[in-house]
């Protein structure tokens, strides 16, 4: 499950099977800087966005992806390209378990 910021618009995708395609759904619009958050419970996922990281609304649908108890999370940047390097500063992260 990944949630993103691509041209002003708050994008997720999932891969609901093992080796299947990546599905992008469209969950929002945004102006930067944005806060997002991505909530796990069980196999149910929730997302969120922020204008100030304190307000929160829920961005589209909730989905459920089945996966394993533990997982490993990350941050990620693209540019889109191979041609040059991406870079970005992320501020303000928390990763925690409920």
């Amino acid at each position: 499950m990944f949630l993103f910021d691509y041209a002003s618009s708050i994008l997720a995708t999932e891969r609901t099977n093992t080796g299947t395609s990546s599905s992008y759904q469209w969950v929002g619009s945004a102006t930067l800087p944005y806060w997002l958050k991505l909530m796990r419970s069980g196999n149910v996922f929730s997302m969120y966005g922020s204008s100030d990281g304190v307000n929160w609304v829920q961005l589209g649908a909730s989905q459920t992806v089945s996966m394993a108890s533990s997982v490993y999370v990350g941050l990620a940047v693209s540019n889109r390209t191979t041609a040059s390097l991406a870079t970005a500063t992320f501020d303000n992260v928390s990763l925690s378990t409920p």
